[in-house]
């Protein structure tokens, strides 16, 4: 037996543009509605005001050692507890001065305790606490 095949009738493919615009029409009102043209919106460049250029640079730390035989320098001399004081006291500082407290080996906590008191007491808001490398030992590298 043999099969009886029919042909179709050929279909003419035509790409149409109906859905492609209907598409791009309903992108367009879309984006129309989500645009606000009332409120410019610019990126916000900070630039530098009279009065920031104005203030001076920012106080670097003080520096502070406590060796191990109980004395304490300052900018490479020996201080007392009372030459601290005014040291510390007639330091011009900023809003955010800062000491740092380097402590060789061995040095008591009360000792490092009391040298941070001092400090606070003249009006240091912040006090950084680290252990140092012996200052009697040559730096090795």
């Amino acid at each position: 037996m043999r099969e009886l095949r029919l042909q179709r009738p050929r279909r003419a493919r035509r790409i149409t543009l109906v859905a492609l615009v209907d598409l791009v029409i309903i992108l367009l009102i879309f984006f129309m509605l989500r645009t606000n043209f009332l409120q410019p919106r610019a990126l916000g460049v900070g630039t530098s005001t009279q009065s920031q250029s104005d203030q001076p640079p920012p106080i670097p730390p003080m520096q502070v050692e406590l060796h191990r035989d109980g004395s304490t320098w300052l900018a490479g001399r020996q201080l007392s507890d009372k030459e601290l004081l005014d040291a510390a006291a007639q330091r011009q500082r900023g809003d955010k001065d800062m000491a740092v407290v380097a402590v060789d080996n061995g040095v008591k906590l009360q000792r490092a305790v009391n040298v941070i008191d001092i400090l606070k007491s003249t009006g240091i808001v912040a006090v950084d606490l680290r252990r140092a490398r012996s200052f009697d030992a040559p730096a090795s590298n």
